[in-house]
């Protein structure tokens, strides 16, 4: 397919590893990250240059920022700011490719947990942080953190990991998006369902 070999010849490019040293994400539909993320769902990661992958993890591991700015004061949002379905989608990418993602990056698995929202999902808009008494969590926003989390790993998960599958799975089942959903967040409702 035409696609596919275009997107191969980028990431094989100057222009492909430029990008990445810039900013890992951006521009947003057009980045290497894209196009990983493109090969990984057609099941071709495997296919990907190991030059592309090493400079992300490269690029990833030194990231300046490695919280999600909720606050002002916990740093400025932009470039080399990372969000929850990127960096779970990524997860997911680099193990596919067969990068040791949790010995190579080890602060992204925790990430995940630390984000997860009272609802059980995350959510890559700051601002939904600060909301009371709604249900802020995005389904873009958890969907590939929860992929990532739920991935193999050699070890058997902590009890946090699976608190956070555990919330998470509830906010799915609870989302049943074809039926809509709750807009408020009712904490007893959530506590019953435990």
């Amino acid at each position: 397919m035409k696609e596919l070999e275009d997107s191969l010849r980028y990431l094989s490019s100057d222009r492909a590893l430029a990008s990445v040293d810039a900013d890992v994400y951006w521009p947003k539909w057009d980045s290497p990250w894209w196009h990983l993320s493109l090969l990984y769902e057609l099941g071709e990661i495997k296919r990907a240059p190991a030059p592309v992958i090493h400079e992300m993890v490269r690029a990833l591991a030194a990231s300046p920022t490695k919280i999600f700015p909720i606050h002002p004061h916990e740093g400025p949002a932009g470039p080399h700011t990372h969000c929850h379905c990127a960096l779970g989608n990524m997860y997911q990418v680099l193990s596919a490719w067969g990068v040791p993602v949790d010995e190579e990056l080890p602060w992204i698995r925790p990430w995940f947990l630390r984000y997860q929202m009272a609802d059980g999902g995350l959510n890559c808009d700051e601002g939904a942080y600060l909301v009371a008494d709604e249900c802020p969590s995005s389904m873009v926003g958890t969907i590939a953190p929860f992929e990532a989390v739920l991935l193999y790993t050699p070890r058997p998960y902590t009890p946090e990991e699976l608190a956070f599958l555990e919330k998470g799975a509830r906010f799915l089942q609870q989302r049943r998006l074809s039926q809509g959903s709750a807009t408020r967040y009712n904490a007893a409702e959530q506590q019953s369902a435990a």
